[in-house]
């Protein structure tokens, strides 16, 4: 009984120092986040270590049973489990408002930890749960993680509009997927394993979106601090690694999981990782975004949806015109998702407009405050230089009236009285130092300020 005492307690003592906040000293010395650098190391260890084991032990699979249990045991929860505990501590450590955005990763990660349990209870008792229903839960998750993302653009986007933003990530969608459906759509509702290939259809469609919100993320923080710029990144990873997987996912279950079990689940594995490291490099702080810009900086370009327009309308075009023999639904589908995408890019062009008027009413406003601050301080200035003429023509006039009063006593004075000229020569003498003390004040007063020197 004594050794595994011995072996369990240091463990309880260096788990707690491993999850632990970084202090502010370890912040000043350029270690900024929300968690160690040792934890991130360990993650990084562990992440390396089981994709290896994953692709290996996959390659062994033979059957859906057990491409679901290596799927949910092996890809998954080695992640996932972990997961969980780092980021319910980086809800509770994050800043506001970037908490209520890792609080919605948390209930998604539960919920794909209820899935990963789900399939493994199929797995072994041949349960279904039907398409619909697997579908919405993956389009649950899918806004879970897509608002999360939303929102940490919303906090770093300064004074520009969301529903552009929204339009366009609608439009990348649209432009993506509508092609897509049209090639594959009919064999991913008709697949025999459709429980499977629809709600990775579904999850690959949330997948675009979500690579349209990632860069725009990416977009916003590439001009931030470190630790920004590195959890920016690793959700660009995620998010182009999580729309091969649903690729991928969703090829499986049409194609009745005939691919090869080893580099599917080796790349599940790849973006459950990812949803392990994403909270663990959270900065400790909100950056700035665009709020670092001026208004008039903040004017966003037009090229974006432009390019979607002139390159999906096309390749739509192409895809009705090949297809058109095989599904006579295909020019109605495809006049409609046309005018869809005209009407989105009206909309996003009236946005905006209205985003940049309000803009430059906001570059407006900060000219006129400009202007009347620096008449504020001509006025100052005007004001300061009439008192400082006045105060010298003051003590022009104090200056000249000991002279005076010495002229007055040495022609008044008899021959010889040497002590009264020289008692009032000690007075002009006196009078001229303090005048000269409160010249040398003056002076002081009107030199002009430098930096860090305190106003008086």
């Amino acid at each position: 009984m004594r050794m595994p005492l011995l072996t369990v307690r240091p463990l309880l003592v260096a788990v707690p120092e491993i999850l632990r906040q970084p202090s502010a000293r370890e912040h000043r010395e350029g270690r900024p986040g929300l968690f160690t650098p040792q934890l991130r190391t360990i993650a990084l260890c562990w992440v390396c270590a089981c994709l290896p084991v994953i692709v290996v032990v996959g390659n062994l699979v033979s059957s859906t049973h057990q491409y679901l249990v290596a799927f949910a045991v092996l890809a998954s929860a080695p992640f996932t489990s972990p997961a969980l505990v780092h980021t319910w501590l980086a809800a509770r450590r994050a800043p506001h408002p970037d908490d209520r955005c890792w609080w919605m990763w948390l209930v998604a990660l539960a919920i794909m930890y209820g899935i990963g349990c789900a399939m493994l209870v199929g797995a072994f008792s041949d349960l279904r749960t039907s398409t619909l229903v697997n579908t919405m839960v993956v389009a649950v998750i899918s806004l879970f993680v897509i608002t999360a993302t939303v929102l940490m653009v919303r906090a770093r986007s300064g004074k520009r509009a969301m529903s552009v933003d929204l339009i366009e990530g609608a439009m990348s969608v649209i432009v993506v997927a509508a092609p897509a459906g049209l090639v594959w759509g009919d064999d991913v509702v008709r697949a025999e394993d459709s429980w499977y290939a629809v709600p990775a259809a579904a999850a690959t469609v949330a997948m675009v979106f979500g690579v349209y919100w990632a860069v725009l993320l990416f977009v916003r923080l590439r001009r931030d601090g470190r630790a920004s710029r590195l959890v920016s990144r690793i959700g660009v990873a995620l998010a182009i690694v999580g729309l091969a997987n649903a690729v991928g996912q969703t090829v499986q279950g049409v194609t009745g999981f005939a691919l090869p079990a080893g580099p599917m689940l080796g790349l599940h594995g790849l973006c459950m990782s990812m949803l392990l490291l994403i909270p663990l490099s959270v900065p400790d702080k909100i950056s700035p975004g665009l709020h670092r810009l001026a208004p008039k900086d903040q004017v966003r370009g037009a090229w974006l949806p432009a390019g979607l327009v002139l390159v999906g309308l096309p390749a739509l075009l192409v895809t009705t015109v090949a297809l058109r023999d095989q599904h006579a639904w295909a020019a109605p589908y495809s006049l409609g998702v046309m005018a869809l995408l005209l009407v989105l890019a009206a909309l996003r062009q009236l946005a905006a407009a209205s985003e940049t008027r309000r803009l430059y009413q906001q570059v407006e406003r900060a000219a006129t405050a400009r202007r009347e601050l620096l008449a504020q301080i001509m006025q100052c200035t005007d004001d300061d230089r009439h008192r400082v003429a006045a105060q010298l023509h003051e003590q022009a006039v104090s200056a000249y009236s000991p002279f005076v009063s010495l002229a007055q006593t040495g022609a008044l004075s008899p021959v010889g009285a040497g002590t009264s000229v020289a008692g009032a020569s000690a007075l002009v003498r006196d009078e001229l130092r303090e005048h000269a003390e409160s010249l040398r004040r003056l002076m002081r007063a009107v030199q002009p300020l430098e930096v860090g020197r305190p106003r008086s």
